[in-house]
C-alpha cells in the first residue's frame, strides 16, 4: 500500500480502520519544520494548547493537502496542529514544506507503521487532547463542548463521523463497545494520560484496543451530537485481512466470554449483509 489512511468496515470495529505501510529503513535521513522548529519561536513563547491535531502520512501527496487545510480552517489559538511522516518519497514532504509558516510541526523519518507514527506524534504533543485525523479525511468542526471546562475525569469526547454521503456513525459507550468497536477513531479526542498509547502488536485494530483498555479504566467518555469530522472509507480495512486482532483485543480486555459474544454478532451482521445483497 502507498498511504497511511484510517478507513473503515462501517459501523463495526473497523470504523476507526488503518493501514499499516511499507517501512523504508534504508531512508534515514530526518527532515522537519513547522513554526516550532523556527529559531524566532522563543522557548517562553509556547503555550499548553487545549487540542493536538495529529496527522500521519505516508507517500499521501494526492490526499494531504485537503486534510491539512481542513484543519487549518478550523484551527484557532488553543490548537496545534502536528503532522508526522514516514519518510514519503512521493513529494509529501514538499506540500508539508509549503505549510511550515501554518503548521506548529511536522517531520518526516523512517518508522515502523501507523501506530507508531501516532505513539511518536502523542510524544510530541503539547494539548491536554488529542484527536487523530488521516490523509483522505476532514476536520468539520471541534465538537461544542470544548467550548467550556472539561472535567478531569473525563478520558474521552466522542463526536458524529459522516461516513458517506448519507451516513452517520454514532458514537455510543458501554456494554456494546466490550465486544464491537462504537467508537470512530475519526470522533475521538482522547485526553493524554500515559494510557494513551497504541499496542503495535496490532497493526489494523490498535486505537479498538484503546479504546476497550480506556473503558476498562471507568473514566468517563462524553458523547455528542456534533458532527465533527468527513471519513474518507476507501482502504483495505474494510476487508477481514486481520480481523482476527479484533478477537484477541477482546479476548485480552474483557475475557473468552466475550470473544463468544463478539463471533455471534458479527457473524450475524454478515448474514444480514447477505440477505440484504440477495
Amino acid at each position: 500500500m502507498t498511504n497511511y489512511r484510517d478507513v473503515s468496515v462501517e459501523g463495526e470495529v473497523g470504523d476507526h480502520g488503518v493501514i499499516a505501510h511499507c517501512h523504508v529503513p534504508e531512508r534515514s535521513v530526518s527532515s522537519h519544520g513547522g513554526k516550532r522548529s523556527s529559531e524566532r519561536l522563543l522557548k517562553s513563547e509556547w503555550t499548553t494548547p487545549l487540542i493536538s491535531v495529529i496527522t500521519v502520512v505516508f507517500n499521501g501527496a494526492p490526499q494531504i493537502r485537503s486534510t491539512i487545510e481542513s484543519v487549518l480552517q478550523q484551527k484557532r489559538g488553543d490548537i496545534e496542529y502536528i503532522v508526522v511522516d514516514g519518510g514519503s518519497t512521493d513529494g509529501t514532504c514538499d506540500i508539508l514544506k509549503s505549510f511550515s509558516s501554518q503548521l506548529d510541526y511536522w517531520v518526516s523519518e523512517p518508522d515502523d507503521g501507523i501506530y507508531d507514527a501516532m505513539n511518536k506524534a502523542i510524544d510530541l504533543a503539547h494539548g491536554q487532547f488529542i484527536y487523530h485525523l488521516n490523509i483522505g479525511d476532514r476536520l468539520f468542526r471541534i465538537p461544542g463542548l470544548f467550548d467550556e471546562t472539561v472535567p478531569q475525569d473525563v478520558i474521552c469526547i466522542a463526536g458524529v463521523v459522516q461516513t458517506s454521503a448519507n451516513g452517520l456513525h454514532m458514537p455510543s459507550a458501554g456494554l456494546r463497545l466490550r465486544f464491537h468497536n462504537t467508537l470512530h477513531h475519526q470522533g475521538c479526542f482522547y485526553r493524554k494520560t500515559t494510557l494513551l498509547r497504541y499496542d503495535l502488536r496490532y497493526k489494523v485494530f490498535s486505537d479498538f484496543d484503546l479504546n476497550q483498555r480506556l473503558l476498562c479504566t471507568g473514566g468517563k467518555i462524553l458523547l455528542c451530537t456534533d458532527v465533527v469530522a468527513v471519513h474518507d472509507s476507501g482502504g483495505i480495512s474494510h476487508t477481514t485481512t486481520r480481523f482476527f486482532e479484533v478477537y484477541s483485543i477482546v479476548r485480552n480486555n474483557f475475557g473468552p466470554m466475550w470473544v463468544a459474544v463478539s463471533f455471534v454478532y458479527f457473524k450475524y451482521k454478515g448474514l444480514l449483509k447477505r440477505l440484504r445483497l440477495a
